[in-house]
C-alpha cells in the first residue's frame, strides 16, 4: 500500500487560495434576489378527444317501406322517439362502438352493433310482429360509409 503524499504550501499562498475562494463563493443572497429552483415537471397535454360523430337511424316498415313513427330506439341506456319522418340522432365520439336496439308496438325488435369513425345512417327495417318465420330478435352488424 502507497504512503499518502503531502504538498507544502508556502504560508503567503494558501492565505492567497483562500481569499480567492472566500471571494469567488461568497455571492450575497437579498430577499429581491431570486433562487433558481428545480424545474418542474411540465404537466401533460391533455389528451384530445375524440370529434363528435352523428348517428343518423331511420326505422321504416319492412314491406312497404314506409316510416314508422313512434319507433323507440335504445343507443346503450339512451332511448329516443323517431319522428313522423321516422328518423332520430345520436352524437357519440369517434370511435364509439353504438349498439343499437329498435322497437315498436306490434313489430319484432331489431338490433345492430358497429364501430362509429364517422357520420352514419342505419336504416332498420321492421316485420310485423307473428309475420311467419320472423325471428323474435335479430341482431345484424353493420358496417357503413361516411354520409356525403
Amino acid at each position: 500500500m502507497s504512503s499518502p503524499q503531502f504538498a507544502w504550501i508556502p504560508t503567503g499562498a494558501v492565505a492567497a487560495l483562500a481569499l480567492v475562494l472566500t471571494t469567488a463563493c461568497a455571492s450575497p443572497v437579498s430577499p429581491t434576489t431570486a433562487i433558481p429552483s428545480r424545474p418542474e415537471a411540465s404537466n401533460p397535454a391533455p389528451v384530445p378527444t375524440s370529434a363528435p360523430v352523428v348517428l343518423t337511424v331511420r326505422v321504416l316498415r319492412r314491406s312497404v317501406e314506409t316510416p314508422l313513427p313512434g319507433a323507440t330506439v335504445m343507443l346503450g341506456v339512451h332511448a329516443a322517439q323517431v319522428n313522423a319522418e321516422g328518423v332520430c340522432q345520436f352524437s357519440l365520439d369517434a370511435g364509439a362502438t353504438a349498439e343499437v336496439e329498435v322497437t315498436a308496438p306490434g313489430f319484432q325488435p331489431l338490433g345492430a352493433i358497429g364501430v362509429l369513425n364517422n357520420d352514419q345512417r342505419w336504416t332498420f327495417y321492421l316485420e310485423p310482429a307473428g309475420s311467419a318465420g320472423a325471428p323474435s330478435f335479430r341482431v345484424v352488424e353493420v358496417s357503413a360509409n361516411a354520409v356525403p
